[in-house]
């Protein structure tokens, strides 16, 4: 899963990853494999204490927060089991 943010933030982020990782040193990435339909699994960043992808721009202090995780949960009833930091 790695591998594939990683070229999702070569993609989408000036500079690529280490621009990223320059800008926001001690962001940690954290993703799940658990899907919902078509997407495949999901990541997104911890930093300063909070947790942000593409719907929470201002972060949320859980990862179960994460409207992506909510809609797991509301679809499966329980909360990803595989949810841990890969980068």
């Amino acid at each position: 899963m790695e591998h594939v943010f990683y070229d999702y933030i070569n993609n989408i982020y000036p500079g690529g990853r280490e621009k990223f990782r320059e800008e926001y040193p001690g962001a940690e990435l954290w993703g799940t494999g658990w899907g919902l339909g078509y997407i495949m699994g999901h990541v997104w960043i911890k930093y300063k204490g909070k947790y942000y992808d593409a719907e929470t721009p201002n972060g949320v202090e859980d990862w179960k927060d994460i409207p992506y995780i909510q809609k797991v949960y509301k679809t499966r009833g329980e909360y990803p089991t595989d949810v841990k930091k890969i980068a």
